[in-house]
């Protein structure tokens, strides 16, 4: 998270944002609602969604902070519209 911020991304967790045992659901339509997208490992409950502003799915493991944030710096620049896809940020690295 500090390695996005420092790269001036504009972050919301969703700890901060919504009660911690938020829904996916409800988390997906709150990243809407704010123009954001969804940065997440749990590829398996946020790829089932077919409208949603965006998923970047990022490994549990094996990846820096460092690469994870040049990563989304790179779809930010090269991605107009996010809107209804999934990116696995490793393909990105």
């Amino acid at each position: 998270m500090t390695a996005l911020r420092g790269d001036s991304h504009d972050i919301s967790r969703v700890v901060d944002a919504l009660d911690e045992t938020a829904a996916d659901a409800t988390i997906v339509k709150h990243a809407g609602e704010t123009d954001r997208v969804v940065i997440t490992n749990d590829a398996k409950d946020f790829t089932r969604f077919t409208d949603h502003p965006g998923v970047l799915v990022v490994p549990q493991t094996g990846v820096t902070a460092g690469e994870i944030s040049a990563a989304v710096s790179r779809i930010d620049r090269l991605v107009p519209d996010t809107a209804g896809l999934t990116l696995y940020v490793t393909e990105w690295l």
